[in-house]
């Protein structure tokens, strides 16, 4: 070798590359204005459903306070049911609770106690019985769109146990 010989020297510096810039995906965009529609949506449900049960629950707290006004309607129709005008301010009440949803669980005597709409008040033991009956109805009941407010208050006949 040579020490004279002159080392080339190529110049090392790279040649100026084009920045690359990586673009999200076409997609990736709609993707986010679907996630967020989607999210506005629920929002939008939420809202609704938290507004309704708010309002539902202002009208139950409501018509709890109107129930015993409609006790007393019941407790003086015995004397007098035949007054014209007590018969329609009752009929006007009933409507009024009606228009709201809420309506009178039926109830009536030798029927079988339900445990979600009774509240047994008295329990009577009988020969006889097979299965467990309303008795007595000592005040009625209500439901506000399918759920009870307040349970009928019933006594009730109980079959006696065998021992």
């Amino acid at each position: 070798m040579n020490s004279e010989e002159p080392i080339s020297e190529t110049p090392t510096s790279p040649e100026p590359q084009p920045e690359v810039v990586v673009e999200p995906p076409k997609n990736e965009y709609y993707e986010k204005y679907l996630r967020a529609l989607a999210d506005y949506q629920n929002y939008q449900k939420r809202t609704r459903f938290e507004a309704d049960r708010a309002k539902e629950e202002t009208l139950r707290s409501l018509i709890l306070d109107f129930i015993p006004i409609y006790d007393n309607f019941g407790l003086i129709a015995r004397q007098y049911s035949t007054d014209v005008t007590f018969v329609a301010v009752k009929d006007q009440f009933t409507s009024f609770l009606a228009k709201y949803g809420i309506q009178e669980i039926p109830a009536a005597p030798a029927a079988l106690y339900d445990s979600t709409i009774h509240e047994a008040l008295v329990c009577r033991e009988q020969d006889g019985a097979i299965e467990m009956t309303v008795e007595q109805i000592f005040r009625p009941g209500f439901m506000l769109n399918g759920k009870v407010l307040r349970p009928v208050q019933v006594g009730i006949n109980k079959p006696k146990k065998l021992i």
